[in-house]
């Protein structure tokens, strides 16, 4: 299956969001780690939570938060967007790279159908969005916030 495309006019040469998943994959295998093979315990971090709002992550998003906290070797389970902590005056370290999480957008539009009956046809998709954890982040509010 090939990677998603944009339907954005922006042209971006980098590498897409699922490219960016299998690399870090990728690289925790050559690292011959394997931190899924652990005993089940409450010792593993805890749920994975937004360091402003405390929202649980749910879905795929904590499978994928899970692989950038074993990638930077950081215990803490919390993840804040860029944005967010932009406005309390937090920002990522230069070189600290975020773990790209699936935040869904719902849509609906109004189809006509046969008779002129008017149907609503909703779906959802999901689109890439950028989180760093603590142990990537600097700022004066930053102690205050963990």
């Amino acid at each position: 299956m090939a990677a998603s495309q944009s339907r954005s006019r922006k042209s971006f040469d980098g590498p897409t969001a699922e490219e960016k998943i299998v690399a870090s994959l990728i690289e925790l295998l050559e690292a011959v780690s394997a931190p899924w093979r652990r005993p089940w315990d409450g010792s593993g971090g805890g749920h994975h939570v937004n360091l402003l709002s405390g929202h649980r992550y749910r879905g795929a998003n904590p499978i994928l938060l899970t692989l950038g906290m074993h990638i930077r070797g950081s215990a803490l389970p919390f993840w804040c967007g860029f944005a967010e902590a932009r406005k309390l005056g937090i920002f990522h370290r230069k070189g600290s790279k975020a773990v790209h999480i699936l935040r869904p957008q719902l849509h609906s539009r109004e189809e006509s159908g046969v008779g002129g009956e008017v149907t609503l046809r909703s779906w959802a998709s999901y689109r890439p969005v950028a989180a760093f954890n603590p142990a990537d982040l600097e700022g004066e509010a930053l102690p205050a916030l963990i």
